[in-house]
C-alpha cells in the first residue's frame, strides 16, 4: 500500500518540477502599435528594412516556418491576421542565434521567423498591432511573446492553420 502512496507522490512532484508553466503576458519593452485596418490590396506597401505590424496586406498569406531568405512583407502581414507571429532578424545574425530563432519554428504552427535587411533592431518579433525589438536570441522575452500571442485574439483572425498550400507564385518556399 505505502509503494502505491509513494509511486503517486513521486508522479505529482515530478508533474509540477518537470511542468513548467509557458511564460505569458506582454513583456516590457513591447509596444502597441496602431495598425489599419485589414484589408487586402495589391502591390508593394512597405519600404525596404521595414518590419509592420498589420494594417493592408495581399490576399495571400505567407505558410509560416522558418526561412533563410526575405517574404514580402505584404504576405506576412496577412499571416499576423490570422493570429501568427512574425520574427524578424537582421541578416548576418550569428549561426547560434540563428539556430535559437529556428527553433520558434518548430512547436507552434503560427510562427514565422526571416531576415530582413536593414530593419531597426538585430531581431524584431511582431504580431498584431504588437512589437518587441531586441538585441540577442537567448533573451527570455521572444518566446514569451510567441506565447502570449501565437493564436491570440488580438488579430483579427485566429482559426486557421497557416501551412496551405497556395498555387500562387508569390509565396516563397521555405528556406533550409
Amino acid at each position: 500500500m505505502w509503494i502505491g502512496g509513494t509511486a503517486l507522490i513521486v508522479g505529482l512532484v515530478a508533474v509540477v518540477f518537470f511542468n513548467n508553466p509557458a511564460i505569458r503576458g506582454v513583456p516590457e519593452g513591447a509596444e502597441h502599435v496602431d495598425v489599419a485596418a485589414p484589408q487586402h490590396v495589391e502591390g508593394d506597401l512597405h519600404a525596404d528594412g521595414e518590419v509592420p505590424a498589420g494594417g493592408p496586406h495581399d490576399e495571400i498569406w505567407q505558410n509560416c516556418g522558418y526561412y533563410d531568405v526575405e517574404v514580402r512583407s505584404e504576405n506576412a502581414v496577412h499571416s499576423l491576421e490570422y493570429g501568427a507571429v512574425w520574427i524578424t532578424y537582421e541578416p548576418g545574425l550569428a549561426e547560434d542565434q540563428l539556430r535559437q530563432l529556428r527553433g520558434f519554428t518548430q512547436g507552434p504552427d503560427k510562427v514565422l521567423v526571416s531576415p530582413i535587411a536593414g530593419q531597426d533592431s538585430a531581431i524584431i518579433v511582431t504580431a498584431w498591432a504588437n512589437q518587441c525589438e531586441l538585441a540577442d536570441a537567448g533573451d527570455a522575452r521572444p518566446a514569451q511573446l510567441v506565447n502570449e500571442f501565437e493564436a491570440s485574439l488580438d488579430a483579427t483572425r485566429t482559426r486557421r492553420p497557416l501551412q496551405r498550400r497556395h498555387r500562387h507564385p508569390c509565396v516563397l518556399r521555405k528556406g533550409r
